[in-house]
């Protein structure tokens, strides 16, 4: 039962409180504040609907490498499209072994070189391959322990792959720009190259690839200014108007004839 105040007792609070003996104490919530983490090292220049667009670019990517690669090496090559993640060049470089393959190009009318890293073990399963080799699997059969450079035959069969990969990124790239990508170089050691500054935001695609019993990867660095001028045209608007265009070109009722 709440207790019940007498006359008194009410004056005698409300003189204390004149007074200044009791203090009346004010709660007030304050409003959370909403903060947003934000890692300056991996910096997030493209919205998540530009993302979604490289997604499916990179899709096709995978889909023509799966074919392309598996009718130059005669094998079945599994092809996937793994991640896309918008991080730092610093990071791209530290996220690569130190000996590797590094295909150098570009793509005009578009700024910046974009660099395909391809890990060493597949480009030495690759060169077994092409050199009449068969699949059969054997991972341990691809020793790397005391390799740290590819010979001069090495890098002209690694090259044709290479170039044969630029190719198709140009192709995959058409409905949305027209690029003519040309190869630069092949290096092999990611600490040595100076093309971009350390802190320049890029956007890395990660693919996993699948030959016999051997699981590898192959990386994209495509710097932030290659998308400068080109974000209007990853907008999901008007990558649905391209694919309806392409899907409508004929009418319904349009008749084929022999």
């Amino acid at each position: 039962m709440d207790q019940v105040l007498t006359q008194q007792e009410i004056d005698s609070l409300l003189n204390a409180m004149n007074n200044g003996e009791i203090v009346e104490e004010k709660t007030e919530k304050k409003e959370e504040l909403k903060v947003k983490s934000y890692d300056f090292r991996r910096p997030t220049k493209l919205s998540k609907e530009y993302v979604n667009t490289l997604h499916m670019i990179f899709e096709d990517f995978s889909k023509v490498s799966s074919n392309v690669l598996s009718t130059l090496l005669r094998s079945n090559i599994s092809f996937n499209l793994a991640s896309i993640e918008q991080v730092s060049y610093d990071e791209f470089i530290h996220s690569v072994p130190r000996f590797t393959l590094l295909g150098l190009f570009h793509s005009e009318p578009l700024k910046g070189i974009q660099i395909l890293e391809m890990n060493p073990q597949l480009c030495m399963l690759i060169v077994e391959l092409l050199c009449g080799g068969t699949d059969n699997g054997k991972q341990e059969n691809i020793s790397l322990k005391e390799k740290d450079s590819f010979t001069d035959i090495e890098l002209i069969l690694l090259k044709e792959i290479v170039i044969e990969m630029t190719k198709i990124y140009e192709n995959v790239w058409k409905d949305i720009i027209e690029l003519q990508t040309e190869f630069d170089e092949l290096d092999s050691n990611p600490q040595l190259l100076q093309n971009m500054s350390p802190n320049e935001p890029v956007v890395m695609i990660t693919f996993t690839v699948r030959i016999g019993d051997v699981d590898s990867f192959v990386n994209i660095c495509v710097p932030y200014v290659f998308f400068e001028g080109l974000t209007d045209k990853l907008s999901f608007h008007n990558w649905f108007l391209i694919y309806s265009q392409k899907y409508t070109r004929y009418p319904s009722n349009t008749c084929f004839t022999r």
